[in-house]
């Protein structure tokens, strides 16, 4: 009968898999993969951002801009300077960068598998 069980479900392999995600456990406890800061950062690259970032907070800047439209017509909207949040240049560890919207807007739409996943994108 035991050549018909499955190998995984042996107590022998069951005790070896317990004790292997236990040293798997460990290392990650003791090398961790991202680092403590109180700073925004970027995952991928490890950029620390400065005061000037705030793109956490851009559905709350958002839903306050789309605010300020409400009971407004269309053709008596006017976008102030003051008020926009795009802007095509960056500094980043003090290089200024160009951003291009376009691909920014292109990578998303190739990120994105389902409808649901824009918000998380976004």
């Amino acid at each position: 009968m035991s050549g018909e069980q499955d190998v995984d479900f042996r107590v022998s392999r069951i005790n070896r898999n317990d004790q292997d995600r236990g040293k798997l456990a460990q290392f990650l406890a003791d090398h961790p993969h991202f680092a403590l800061s109180d700073s925004i950062m970027s995952l991928s690259t490890e950029v620390i951002g400065n005061s000037n970032i705030y793109c956490h907070k851009a559905e709350e800047i958002g839903s306050c801009r789309m605010g300020t439209f409400v009971g407004t017509n269309y053709e008596d909207m006017k976008k102030s300077k003051k008020n926009s949040a795009m802007s095509n240049i960056i500094t980043v560890n003090n290089n200024t960068l160009v951003v291009d919207p376009l691909m920014i807007f292109q990578r998303i739409l190739i990120s994105k598998k389902r409808d649901e996943d824009l918000a998380d994108l976004l």
